[in-house]
């Protein structure tokens, strides 16, 4: 993996976003364990606004895109700059998973299929993608933490 050749900047970060780390789970893979990314996905532009996971239309009218929880909702631009102010920067990284029933479906059947829980198991494989390729971002893969 390399890492985009682009990046956003905001107030001095550099932001890629969008990175898939797992095959989109659609189609068929919809409500199935997420599949690692098996080849080569080309270039990625790392400029744009990373996609979100579909979540339940029904939801409070005074809810705006800022409250839903996804990760470009969730600008870490602040925070990152107060780590490099401290001399202690970081490298932060969010991981769009899967929510409301696309993403934790009980029943015993979804159990027995393996497919309980796809939300964690997002969380999981987005772990692993950055275990795998944080090091193309100068990040240290022995010091990654939640």
């Amino acid at each position: 993996m390399q890492p985009p050749s682009s990046a956003k900047e905001h107030m001095g970060v550099e932001s890629f976003a969008g990175i898939p780390f797992a095959s989109p789970p659609t189609g068929n893979l919809r409500l199935r364990p997420p599949q690692r990314i098996r080849n080569n996905i080309g270039v990625v532009d790392g400029t744009g606004i990373a996609g979100a996971c579909p979540q339940q239309a029904f939801r409070p009218e005074d809810l705006t895109i800022q409250k839903i929880g996804f990760s470009a909702a969730n600008n870490p631009t602040d925070l990152v700059r107060f780590g490099i102010s401290q001399r202690k920067p970081f490298i932060f990284v969010a991981v769009n998973y899967r929510v409301s029933g696309f993403g934790f479906l009980g029943g015993k059947e979804v159990g027995a299929e393996g497919s309980a829980n796809l939300g964690l198991l997002d969380q999981r494989i987005g772990l692993e993608w950055v275990a795998d390729n944080i090091a193309e971002f100068d990040g240290d893969p022995d010091r990654v933490i939640i």
